[in-house]
Order: structure tokens, then sequence, then C-alpha cells
């Protein structure tokens, strides 16, 4: 299980990215300036949950 991400809360990449520096393993990627989890790949750390200020993302 990977991490979703609710697009409607997400400021953005280019706005935020807070999502990206937290991912220690590098499996967030830009899709339109939104982050995607890469799958397979993501191990469901949380890290990036965690640092996101718009709680945007969750399990």
């Amino acid at each position: 299980m990977t991490v979703k991400i609710d697009e409607n809360k997400c400021q953005g990449i280019n706005n935020c990215g807070t999502c990206f520096d937290a991912c220690a393993l590098n499996m967030l990627q830009d899709v339109d300036n939104t982050p995607k989890p890469k799958v397979p790949g993501c191990v469901d750390c949380g890290l990036c949950i965690i640092a996101c200020p718009s709680d945007a993302i969750s399990k």
C-alpha cells in the first residue's frame, strides 16, 4: 500500500515540495506539478505525511 495525495489540498510541487524533500528514498514523482508515489517503490514510511503542511497526504 502506498500513500494517497489529496490533489484538492496539495499546494503543488512548484509552490511547496516539502514532501519531495522529506522522502529519503526519492519515491515521489512530479506528475503535472502534483506529487505521486512511485509504485512499486514507495515503502509507506510516512515521512512525506509528517512533512506536508497542507495535510494532503495520508495512508
